[in-house]
């Protein structure tokens, strides 16, 4: 009963209906108990600190506690905590166990040091009453005495209580007869199976999924209002939705999670502590809707991040630099802020961190809810107060770790420890009982009165009773020492009782919405099942009725997704704005792919930069892109001997993988680390010597280019520039991958990257360059001749066009495309189209280029593929 509300509004002065918890808290209150209580975090802390004090080579927990002291600290106080409720008084069994016997010599310091459990606040109530009176007249059970554990039954004989009513049938017509036959499941007597009878005292119903079932729940409440209990444990944040939906009352059923965003902030600033650093952690750190730091500096923070995982790096200081200028005034204070919550002095994590550095962190996340705790908001209020707890637990654990002598802890111990100070979560603080709910209950054995209709909504297969831990030779030792270990069966039985109940509260009718046929029911539909002869399950999917007009409700066509069409026709052309400003990569969009051009460069839709780190494909190439423009920065670079290559890339390379590409120091991917080493390092010395051989004395990396083109202005950016003593001019495109790739496309003269970047340069310097990619991957650089590179792997062309002429087809292709855009069509060529005669390039322009759907970041907008 605690926290449930299973019982009616009623006008009455002095009345209360609880459950253990609530009881054991009057009790504690009247008799001058009542005190702090303390968190499962610091009670497992100050057990482990008993546990350590008594620890030897012979103690059965030793060689656990060696391995994970907090785990098992938190395993052997639960044991403690159920044999204190069971009746064990902290002594030793009369009969000789080794375990029992350990646990008892604990004992000795923990029944002082550790916060009482329940068992042992139960003690201190007997205790007290001895001395005095309580201000109780009466205490009506809602259960029998047999089913409370030892130490309670020791307390309710000292209190006035009236025992449980004996339960009985309350219903009527079939629904009284279903009733009576579970009573004699309960008793001596032999249940006998009954025939189905439609009085509709009883309706058991099932939907294929939980969405359609709980449409049809809300429509049977809305339609037939009446003194309804709802009874729901399972999917009930769905239920709820679909009930304030319909227009009914919520019913704040508060699921738990311990994924509320409040609740995050501690583990996760927690997870910022170590090195290698969880740049996954930390970049959820940055994007969670509650953060330390203000939300414009946590975004600017991300994008760098995401673009290049890593701290300290040239973009990483210029985000800080261009946001410390944005604040103003208010510029150190905010540098300072982002050093303390995202550039933390870090701890290996096969060493631990000292546990003063633990606790000051958390320290900081409690300070940080603690500022919060006025807000006006009740919603964000209550999600400040339970980070704010959470994290004043978590501190109050870390400093009693360290009074108790631990000087260093493990990410694993740290994660431990926040488990137990996180328990289950809290509820969504947007999740509250409406005026006008309904009697709700997430607990069968919750349901103590009777209600005109009861509605049990999903009832799915509870835990079952685990086996205890104990031998039988352990059981009889703590029987001889006064604890009554209920036997699984005996829990088991008790459960369900506790099953019935909601079908013998019901007294005009029960309703049981059935969970989808995959998953596992409640016993108490297996009875039910196995009593009635031709019970019938109605479908909901195939017998909806508007019962308020009992007409069938109409049944709507179906709508088909919208398929995948090879031409999107605009009626007015007009709309489309082309950019201002074209690239390379929005001319190769036009191109291939019109609908992309249309949806990233005229209606600029981006996909969120901030929510996922680049995958290890990206990443590399972006640091392959780095480490050749940090060597060709330096204007005597090209000058040095290959054999200094190799010494230049071993100083730099760790430096650029710390600032620019630490996800790949996280454990697990050392291997590929050093793999990327390798390859990295052979493929720069490479791409040295093919310059070296080229006689190339200048190079410029990531040169802008600006240009422009029938369509308007043209930019660019070119990988590497290089220039020799004759001002011949080269130009090299770098690939991480995809050597054969850029082969077919030197082969075929379709490589509209370099053809582009060539016409920008020819604009400057009135002549054509000589192309080629560099795959670094292979390590190989490809050119169609070796008249500029002459160690390139050279690409005989099945044409006798050059670079010039891939210009000049594209130029081609581009009034092809604006022709049709002008028209309103927009090709959109991804699977399941079929091309058309308006698909086919113009003889004179570039062949048509194949589109890899893989990449397109708006393969869902195109429409439903029929091969899905």
């Amino acid at each position: 009963m605690d926290g449930e509300r299973g019982t009616h509004r009623r006008n009455a002065l002095g009345e209360a209906t609880v459950g253990p918890l609530g009881l054991l808290t009057f009790l504690e209150t009247q008799l001058g108990l009542l005190a702090p209580a303390a968190s499962a975090a610091e009670r497992v802390v100050a057990y482990r600190r008993c546990l350590a004090a008594y620890l030897e080579p012979s103690r059965f927990y030793a060689r656990s506690f060696a391995v994970d002291e907090l785990g098992t600290a938190a395993t052997l106080l639960g044991w403690r905590d159920r044999w204190y409720l069971d009746g064990w008084t902290g002594a030793p069994a009369p009969v000789g166990a080794p375990r029992l016997d350990d646990l008892a010599t604990v004992e000795r310091s923990a029944a002082a040091e550790v916060p009482p459990g329940i068992g042992q606040r139960l003690t201190a109530v007997l205790d007290r009453l001895e001395r005095r009176r309580l201000a109780i007249d009466e205490i009506q059970l809602l259960d029998s005495r047999e089913r409370f554990p030892r130490r309670w039954r020791a307390v309710l004989e000292r209190l006035p209580c009236r025992e449980a009513e004996t339960p009985a049938p309350r219903g009527r017509g079939f629904l009284r007869e279903l009733q009576t036959q579970l009573l004699a499941t309960l008793g001596s007597r032999t249940p006998t199976r009954i025939p189905w009878r439609d009085d509709g005292t009883v309706r058991i119903a099932r939907a294929d999924t939980r969405l359609v079932a709980a449409h049809w729940l809300a429509a049977t409440l809305r339609e037939e209002p009446r003194d309804t209990l709802l009874v729901a444990a399972d999917s009930t944040t769905l239920l709820d939705g679909v009930l304030s939906g319909s227009g009914l009352a919520a019913q704040g059923f508060g699921e738990l999670s311990p994924f509320r965003p409040a609740l995050q902030v501690l583990r996760l600033a927690l997870r910022t502590l170590w090195t290698p650093l969880d740049f996954q952690a930390l970049l959820q750190l940055l994007t969670a809707p509650i953060g330390p730091l203000p939300p414009a500096v946590r975004r600017r923070l991300a994008e760098t991040l995401a673009e290049r995982p890593g701290l300290g790096g040239e973009r990483w200081h210029k985000a800080l630099v261009d946001l410390e200028t944005r604040a103003g005034a208010r510029g150190a204070e905010e540098r300072a802020a982002i050093a303390a919550w995202i550039e933390p002095e870090r701890h290996d994590r096969r060493e631990g961190a000292p546990v003063t550095a633990v606790a000051a962190r958390a320290r900081m996340v409690e300070e940080f809810f603690q500022g919060r705790l006025g807000e006006e908001d009740p919603v964000l209020r209550d999600a400040y107060q339970a980070g704010f707890s959470q994290a004043a637990t978590a501190v109050r654990a870390f400093r009693e770790l360290e009074a108790q002598g631990a000087t260093r802890l493990k990410p694993a111990q740290v994660d431990a420890v926040l488990d137990r100070v996180t328990g289950d979560g809290n509820a969504d603080p947007l999740r509250a009982a409406e005026v006008g709910a309904c009697a709700a209950v997430a607990e069968p054995g919750a349901v103590v009165e009777p209600f005109d209709r009861v509605a049990w909504w999903s009832p799915t297969l509870p835990p079952v009773p685990r086996r205890d831990p104990w031998s039988a030779h352990e059981i009889e030792a703590l029987a001889a020492a006064g604890v009554h270990v209920a036997p699984p069966a005996e829990r088991l039985a008790a459960d369900t009782t506790d099953g019935m109940k909601p079908v013998l509260a019901a007294r005009d009718e029960l309703v049981i919405v059935l969970p989808p046929p995959v998953v596992d029911v409640h016993p108490i539909w297996l009875w039910i099942d196995s009593l009635v002869d031709g019970l019938p399950v109605r479908r909901i999917e195939s017998v909806l009725e508007a019962r308020a007009t009992g007409t069938a409700i109409e049944t709507l066509p179906v709508r088909r997704l919208p398929m995948r069409r090879r031409w999107w026709r605009l009626a007015d052309p007009a709309l489309i704005r082309r950019p201002e400003h074209t690239s390379y990569s929005g001319l190769e969009r036009l191109l291939s792919h019109p609908a992309q051009w249309l949806l990233g460069d005229v209606a600029r839709f981006r996909r969120s930069r901030i929510l996922e780190l680049p995958d290890p494909f990206q990443l590399k190439g972006i640091l392959a892109h780095a480490l050749v423009e940090r060597l060709y920065r330096d204007a005597g670079a090209p000058a040095l001997s290959n054999a200094r290559i190799a010494p230049w890339f071993d100083r730099h390379f760790d430096r650029l993988i710390g600032e620019e590409g630490a996800l790949l120091t996280v454990p697990g991917r050392r291997a590929e680390l050093e793999r990327f080493r390798f390859t990295l390092r052979s493929a720069l010395a490479r791409l040295h010597r093919q310059l070296r051989a080229a006689r190339v004395d200048a190079v410029t990396p990531e040169q802008p280019l600006d240009g422009h083109f029938d369509g308007g202005a043209l930019r660019g950016v070119a990988d590497l520039v290089v220039r020799r003593s004759d001002a011949a001019t080269g130009l090299v495109d770098l690939k991480w991958s995809g050597g054969r790739k850029y082969r077919e496309k030197l082969g075929n003269n379709e490589h509209l990257q370099l053809g582009v970047y060539g016409e920008l340069l020819r604009q400057q310097i009135h002549a054509w360059p000589a192309v080629a990619y560099f795959v670094v991957d292979a390590g190989l650089l490809y050119a169609q001749n070796s008249h500029y590179f002459p160690d390139a792997d050279t690409v005989r062309t099945r044409t006798p066009e050059d670079t010039s002429d891939v210009w000049r087809r594209a130029l081609v292709s581009w009034q092809w495309r604006i022709g049709q855009i002008e028209r309103g069509a927009i090709e959109v060529p991804v699977d399941g189209t079929e091309a058309t005669a308006e698909s086919e390039p113009p003889a004179e322009g570039l062949p048509g280029l194949a589109p890899d759907e893989r990449y397109d970041e708006f393969r869902y907008l195109y429409g439903w593929s029929a091969q899905r």
